[in-house]
């Protein structure tokens, strides 16, 4: 019996997962640690596999700035310990209490979207100075599900009922086809500890309602839904495939401030793929930190009638869609139209205006 014969089934999953992504033997790896019970899974299974399997590993948690107190200094110290005691060299960031909750008030956006982007960002810095090819994150079968649900129900198109997907880049999910319970039987057969962050019982974020909430109910009425949902997955990855392939007959010109494209070859294209191209633009020209754009604002193209006659044909959301001659143009926005937040530092003993009013502020009381 050879030593991956002994292993269990998450183990081989596991395995496999990394064959069918060719990832390199020996390949440096960045684990996004956060001393959960699917981080801690897979930073254990994969020290377990390296003799099949050999990985160069490191660790990375991020301390959000979201909770406080003894629970997350409990928490910090539990990651030290984890990882003195594997051997696995760990980087620590933290955010300042209290920051992504004013950039998430200010910019509109969740507060789970805040923190996953700045996340991400210490992710990608800490694998390029670590020298690591890889950046491994710990999601599971469930959150794929979990993903799905929420995707339908705010009316994502064929791309977003994907669902997570099982690499994107540098990033790999190497536990995606184990599911939760998989994950808490292997940590309970080998007495494996881990951290439970108490933001995860929250109902402040949407992830949570769904897997509270919402969940139990479709499993009461759907038994069967997480095959259905996986289904409809693999189903939506081949409509992209194709859609993908159509997409890049459209070829948008790179031009100073933006993408051109052919008035007419624009017009001759089905409507799924003039909103699917430009969705793809916008994210090209628009970074992450400002806000998504509704299938609506984009979903006026597929007039052909709303298409003629305007130059400025689209206007928001950091971008304007212009037509030109015989070119239609996508650029950059230089007025924002989005709903930002300001600091104003207020002098003591200074006159201030607002219209018609003025202010003056004095220090102590009169």
């Amino acid at each position: 019996m050879t030593s991956i014969e002994k292993k269990g089934e998450i183990e081989r999953k596991v395995l496999r997962y990394l064959q069918s992504e060719d990832i390199e033997r020996g390949a440096k790896l960045l684990i996004a640690f956060s001393g959960g019970p699917d981080s801690t899974a897979l930073l254990y299974i994969l020290k377990d596999l390296r003799t099949d399997f050999p990985l160069a590993l490191s660790c990375l948690y991020v301390d959000h700035g979201i909770r406080r107190g003894e629970e997350i200094d409990r928490e910090i110290d539990f990651i030290i310990s984890t990882c003195r005691a594997l051997s696995v060299k760990l980087r620590i960031e933290r955010i300042p209490p209290g920051e992504l909750r004013a950039l998430a008030r200010n910019s509109g956006q969740s507060l789970e979207d805040i923190a996953r982007r700045k996340r991400y960002e210490f992710l990608y810095r800490c694998a390029e100075h670590a020298g690591c090819r890889h950046i491994a994150l710990g999601h599971t079968a469930n959150d794929h599900l979990e993903t799905l649900i929420m995707r339908f129900f705010q009316g994502s198109d064929f791309s977003g009922l994907t669902g997570i997907p099982r690499r994107r880049g540098k990033i790999i999910r190497p536990i995606f086809f184990c599911s939760r319970d998989e994950v808490l039987q292997y940590l309970g057969l080998r007495k494996i500890d881990f951290r439970i962050d108490s933001t995860n019982q929250s109902e402040e974020y949407l992830r949570n309602k769904v897997r509270h909430r919402l969940i139990p109910v479709i499993s009461e009425i759907f038994p069967g839904f997480r095959q259905s949902l996986n289904s409809l997955s693999e189903k939506m990855r081949e409509v992209k495939s194709l859609v993908d392939e159509e997409a890049s007959r459209l070829v948008w010109q790179e031009v100073s401030g933006g993408f051109r494209l052919d008035f007419e070859e624009f017009l001759s294209c089905h409507g799924v793929l003039r909103i699917y191209t430009l969705f793809q633009l916008h994210n090209r020209l628009i970074s992450d930190e400002e806000k998504r754009v509704p299938y609506r604002f984009f979903s006026k193209v597929l007039s052909d009638e709303f298409l003629h006659g305007k130059r400025v044909i689209l206007k928001g959301y950091g971008i304007r869609l212009l037509h030109k001659g015989r070119y239609l143009f996508l650029e950059r926005d230089v007025v924002c139209h989005y709903k930002k937040g300001y600091l104003i530092v207020i002098e003591e003993n200074r006159e201030y205006r607002i219209e018609d009013f003025s202010f003056r502020f004095f220090k102590g009381k009169r």
